[in-house]
């Protein structure tokens, strides 16, 4: 990945805009890799007389012994169990709906070596490295029975994230601001391509190569100072109008940027 950044900004062009295509997918996916080792190095799985105990990054539930209605391997299932888009074996991570079993929570590392926990609320799948001791222990557990009455418990912190992917006004503009920025980066890459346009910008002497070329990456250096400075103003709810601005500004300033170059061209 390194190697074709590194690679892609010796590039002008057609070729620069086709490289930047081809590295925006896995771009995109690594802060999502990211989260997604965090919660497998911060996964754990408890068994005691009460509880049922699962930690996967900050997700934490904890189970009644008393609540838990069976217990089943991927194999006695016998089923062809649906799993999270992209992650079947790894860091399988997500909340699916199967037709048989109702809503399945996955907080495991593969598919096919999962334990399947029912409760009436759900499916949880988990996979713990010892597959075998670890049902022995549950099933002890289930058969012993608690001995206090005992409260599920369930906790997924919100995110900054998740809150503006909730809210359609902060998620356009986001997106806005994202897309803009990579559209002028885009114009201007295959404007650098044009020889007859870099003929036109010399004859006029309006606008150099050299600045065209880092117009666009000063765009983007904004548009992140725009976007953190805006999540970090959008946690209060009295700063929201003034995050919007910021990521609205962000969104606006690419597009007059591509519409001054076009009138000057």
């Amino acid at each position: 990945m390194i190697v074709a950044i590194i690679f892609l900004f010796q590039t002008q062009g057609i070729v620069f805009v086709v490289w930047l295509l081809v590295l925006l997918p896995p771009l995109i996916m690594i802060p999502l890799l990211i989260s997604r080792l965090f919660g497998l190095i911060r996964s754990d799985y408890t068994v005691s007389r009460d509880f049922l105990v699962v930690q996967w990054g900050n997700r934490l539930v904890k189970i009644p012994i008393q609540s838990i209605e069976w217990v089943r391997s991927f194999d006695s299932l016998g089923l062809e169990m649906k799993a999270p888009r992209f992650f079947r074996s790894g860091v399988v991570r997500g909340l699916i709906s199967s037709r048989e079993l109702g809503w399945v929570e996955y907080l495991a590392d593969d598919v096919q070596r999962s334990l399947f926990i029912a409760t009436p609320e759900r499916v949880y799948a988990i996979s713990p490295v010892r597959m075998m001791a670890f049902s022995h222990a549950l099933s002890e557990a289930i058969e012993s029975g608690s001995l206090l009455p005992a409260e599920a418990v369930s906790i997924e912190p919100e995110t900054i994230f998740t809150r503006l992917w909730q809210n359609p006004s902060a998620r356009l503009l986001l997106l806005s601001l994202i897309g803009g920025n990579l559209a002028l980066l885009i114009i201007v890459q295959l404007m650098l391509g044009n020889v007859n346009a870099m003929a036109v910008f010399s004859q006029q002497g309006v606008i150099t190569p050299v600045s065209l070329q880092l117009l666009p990456f000063w765009t983007i250096f904004l548009a992140i100072i725009d976007l953190f400075l805006g999540m970090f103003l959008y946690r209060r709810r009295t700063y929201q109008l003034a995050a919007y601005l910021l990521w609205g500004a962000g969104a606006v300033l690419p597009a007059m940027l591509a519409l001054s170059i076009a009138l000057v061209s």
